[in-house]
């Protein structure tokens, strides 16, 4: 995914800034996407998986 390019990997499964960088994501115009045909709106929606299971799928 394009968000997980500037990454390196960790440990494991885990990805995170390279050295001692931070990572920030700016998420802009949340309130802009439709919803699609399964009923669900997209960023929102990866957004939510994310606080809720603590990693992308």
């Amino acid at each position: 995914a394009v968000m997980e390019k500037p990454l390196e990997k960790k440990a494991g499964r885990n990805y995170g800034p390279p050295g001692s960088k931070r990572l920030i994501y700016f998420i802009d115009d949340m309130n802009m996407p439709e919803v699609d045909e399964y009923g669900t709106v997209q960023p929102h929606t990866l957004l939510r998986q994310h606080m809720d299971y603590g990693h992308w799928y």
